[in-house]
């Protein structure tokens, strides 16, 4: 996507001083959030996307807002999204790994809003409330959403029906039973998003739909499934077969890091469309190929549906009346730099798209570069609504970043990753770099280190680490890092400490 100077990008906005007053007196709008799983920028085509076409999801951002560097604070879907929920680092909402549960006492957006008289609810996946699959949500460990029939904690189904008694009843885990247009999860999940939306109401609403594709497995019903040939997929400039180790192609740090199929003691999946999922995400160009295909297909089948739920905002009269947001919890590499799927502190499997659509604030064509975060999007969310919460965020408003008002914050955002008690990494991004370091066994790893130009070299091609310019400009950074984690009391502080540059 080309880049613009923040300042031109919203000069013309509103101002966000009025925001807190604007809905004094008249109605607050309703708010619809799009969430997909493991989406990667270049699957739209605001952000430059030339594959999948993606017309309505696109729509969202360009009659509204698009934002180029949203960062998850953990490219992992659960501390992804206690992030986005609840406005806190993975450490502070204590969901920092899959399979643990956000606190109890986490005040989510769904929590303000509903304090305040919105009818809430949620459809998908939630993956927050530990390692239940599929898990039933109640009116507590909804955490705010009222409406949670159609919400489970984990798992990529593949198909949703109803049982005779209004429960779920989800397709096993490995895709190979694919369901039709009325069954099939991305289609289930958008009908259930328009029920909720015609409901007959008095107060604005805020639905989340939450579709798990396009992560794995990669299947996906019928046309979608041959809709896109792997013979057309193009491999990335940083593929390497099967993750080779030449050094200028592919980073020393990046080997051997184990992936969820791994965490999983290495089962080795095929899911129906033939795909095996094997032990390590190192892979060949024909997986890559015959993945992305796949994965275009579920992108595809998203959009779809995304379309289907907008034409019917259209005709309830309710399209311009409803903040929509559209975003996901992390990136999935598709091969870059040989390796699938997240957890590497690479850009593409932490920059996610983020698009925000509401005429009444966000001026259409808006492009905004400046860093924004997962925790970002709660203090963001409820300044536009003129709202507040009982607690302290760890997050920034950006909302004058899409209105013209003042932001919040330092232009810079900060990465969390906690694999497990002594391995993970921390960074931090800002408009031009990115620096992470890995650690293994509660030692930083010098050769694992990642320091990029993010404007220069956008796919990452080279380590910056250990030159002239690591040594001028990481002192800084990491001291900002320091700063941001032993005042969130972080669990990855004492190690950040131990870093000597």
């Amino acid at each position: 996507m080309k880049r613009k100077d923040f300042f031109s990008a919203v000069c013309g906005t509103l101002a966000l001083a009025a925001v807190p007053n604007v809905f004094a007196v008249k109605k607050r709008p309703n708010v619809l959030i799009i969430h997909t799983d493991q989406q990667a920028n270049w699957t739209l085509s605001v952000y430059g996307g030339k594959l999948v076409g993606t017309p309505n999801l696109d729509s969202i951002g360009r009659e509204g807002a698009v934002f180029g560097s949203f960062f998850t604070n953990a490219a992992m879907c659960t501390p992804s999204r206690g992030s986005f929920m609840s406005g806190l680092h993975p450490s502070s909402h204590g969901a920092v790994v899959n399979g643990i549960p956000m606190r109890s006492t986490v005040e989510t957006f769904a929590h303000v809003l509903a304090k305040n008289g919105y009818d809430t609810g949620y459809a998908g996946k939630w993956h927050l409330h530990g390692d239940d699959s599929p898990g039933v949500l109640n009116d507590v460990t909804a955490m705010g959403f009222n409406d949670h029939a159609n919400m489970w904690n984990s798992g990529h189904f593949k198909t949703i029906k109803q049982n005779a008694d209004g429960t779920l009843a989800q397709s096993n885990r490995e895709g190979r039973e694919v369901g039709d247009e009325k069954s099939y999860t991305t289609d289930y999940l958008a009908d259930r998003t328009i029920e909720f939306m015609r409901k007959p109401r008095s107060n604005s609403f805020c639905f989340m739909v939450s579709f798990p594709d396009p992560h794995t497995p990669f299947s996906v019903r019928k046309p979608y499934d041959k809709m896109f040939k792997a013979d057309d997929m193009p491999l990335p400039v940083s593929f390497v077969e099967n993750g080779g180790s030449t050094e200028e192609n592919y980073d020393k740090g990046d080997r051997g890091i184990p992936t969820e199929n791994e965490g999983k003691g290495g089962r080795k999946a095929r899911t129906a469309n033939g795909l095996k999922l094997g032990k390590h995400a190192m892979v060949s160009a024909d997986y890559v190929k015959r993945s992305k295909a796949l994965y275009c297909g579920m992108m595809k089948c998203i959009d779809d549906n995304v379309g289907k739920i907008i034409t019917a905002m259209k005709a309830a009269g309710i399209y311009d009346d409803t903040i929509i947001i559209h975003s996901s919890d992390h990136g999935e590499m598709m091969g870059e730099h040989g390796r699938m799927h997240k957890g590497v502190p690479y850009q593409t499997a932490y920059r996610v798209p983020f698009l925000m659509r509401y005429p009444s604030l966000i001026r259409p064509g808006t492009v905004v570069d400046q860093v924004m975060s997962t925790a970002d999007f709660k203090p963001t969310l409820l300044s536009m609504l003129g709202l507040s919460g009982a607690q302290k965020d760890e997050g920034f408003d950006r909302s004058g970043l899409c209105t013209g008002g003042t932001v919040q914050g330092p232009h810079e955002m900060h990465i969390q990753f906690i694999r497990t008690e002594d391995s993970g990494h921390a960074g931090i991004v800002t408009g031009q770099y990115l620096l992470a370091y890995m650690y293994d066994g509660k030692t930083i790893r010098p050769e694992s280190t990642f320091f990029y130009d993010r404007i220069k070299d956008p796919e990452f091609m080279t380590n910056l680490f250990g030159t002239d310019r690591y040594l001028s400009i990481a002192p800084a950074l990491l001291t900002r890092m320091k700063e941001k984690h032993a005042a969130m009391r972080s669990p990855q502080s004492a190690l950040l400490e131990t870093i000597r540059i």
